[in-house]
């Protein structure tokens, strides 16, 4: 049976070796790809901690390194998520100080907090409430329709929960940055996210007239970790989301899924495997 040494050279092996699995042309796969390896290496910390660090096929020095290894990568995980809970509550805070507005452009009336900028731009700020923020230059610009479009987009990310589900992800992607391809499935997700919110807003409003709000709501958000937002800088990024509302045959969600918590099958399999150091826990003496 393996030591607690060998546990965790081979979880970070794995973890490793499963990113450069990863294949950027198949969207589906990212969130898969992204959530597993860092899991395993939490099961894991957590299956050593459980186990401590005294065992029969254990050397004390052996027990002793991976119990602190564990324990350090627990609370670098704690600091992480407390900290980025911090920057949360602050944005969200400073974005509530600014003056409310209420918008009722042909639509649900919606209170938005307005930030005197004459940047184009709007964002969801926060976590399971998120707070909706909104600039002055969006407002001066964009036609009522226009408008309309955009808060049916970040209506669409409260629906699904993104600013919550996110926060959880940054956390996950601050401390395993150092994993192969953590920016770029990092990226691909944010895009999914934005795909996902253009299509559950086009059940409400026209292709074509979200297609030219976004053109026109091309700044970057106020965090990248905290909030989710209908602009998209990166021109790529925004060339893909264009053309997906342009496509009059894509009509299902992006593949990130209807919401973290509903994957298929296959995925839940997937997302099992990385609870798979815990089974080393009941075989430890």
């Amino acid at each position: 049976m393996m030591g607690h040494l060998g546990l965790v050279v081979g979880t970070v092996l794995l973890a490793t070796g499963l990113r450069y699995l990863y294949q950027p042309l198949r969207p589906a796969t990212a969130l898969s790809f992204f959530l597993i390896p860092p899991l395993l290496l939490v099961m894991t910390a957590v299956a050593i901690v459980v186990m401590g660090p005294h065992g029969h096929m254990v050397n004390w020095w052996e027990g002793w390194l991976c119990y602190g290894l564990a324990w350090g990568f627990i609370v670098a995980l704690s600091w992480t998520l407390i900290g980025l809970f911090r920057e949360t509550h602050r944005a969200q805070q400073q974005a509530q100080r600014h003056p409310s507005q209420l918008m009722d452009d042909a639509g649900p009336s919606v209170v938005a907090h307005v930030i005197a900028s004459e940047a184009v731009f709007s964002a969801q700020v926060g976590l399971w409430q998120p707070t909706l923020v909104m600039s002055q230059g969006l407002l001066n610009h964009l036609s009522t329709a226009h408008r309309q479009a955009v808060l049916t987009h970040e209506a669409a990310h409260v629906h699904y929960r993104d600013t919550f589900w996110f926060f959880w992800l940054a956390g996950l992607r601050r401390l395993t940055r150092w994993l192969p391809y953590s920016d770029t499935l990092w990226q691909e997700l944010l895009l999914l996210r934005e795909l996902r919110a253009d299509s559950w807003a086009t059940q409400f409003v026209a292709r074509l007239v979200l297609a030219e709000a976004l053109v026109e709501a091309i700044a970057a958000p106020m965090t990248a970790d905290s909030c989710a937002a209908l602009s998209c800088a990166v021109p790529s990024r925004l060339s893909r989301r264009i053309d997906a509302l342009l496509d009059e045959d894509v009509t299902a969600p992006a593949p990130l899924g209807t919401s973290l918590l509903q994957w298929t099958p296959l995925r839940w399999t997937e997302l099992s495997f990385s609870l798979a150091p815990l089974l080393t826990i009941p075989f430890h003496h």
